[in-house]
């Protein structure tokens, strides 16, 4: 179960990522929930740190931010 959770939210980060890269903005925005999403929820269950999840969606969201 924590696995599929895992290659469910990593798979995420990877297309958030690739839209990052290629500047799509609206994009970006919509999978950023997502991904907010996914990381909260695997903080809550305690397969990831709440401070690891925190951290990556700062960083995530600080990038989806600069886009212009």
């Amino acid at each position: 179960m924590n696995k599929a959770k895992l290659t469910r939210s990593r798979t995420a980060i990877k297309a958030l990522r690739t839209a990052i890269k290629e500047s799509k903005k609206e994009e970006a925005s919509a999978l950023l929930i997502k991904v907010q999403s996914y990381l909260a929820k695997l903080a809550k269950s305690g397969t990831i740190k709440k401070n690891n999840a925190s951290r990556r969606t700062s960083r995530l969201a600080k990038q989806v931010a600069q886009l212009s």
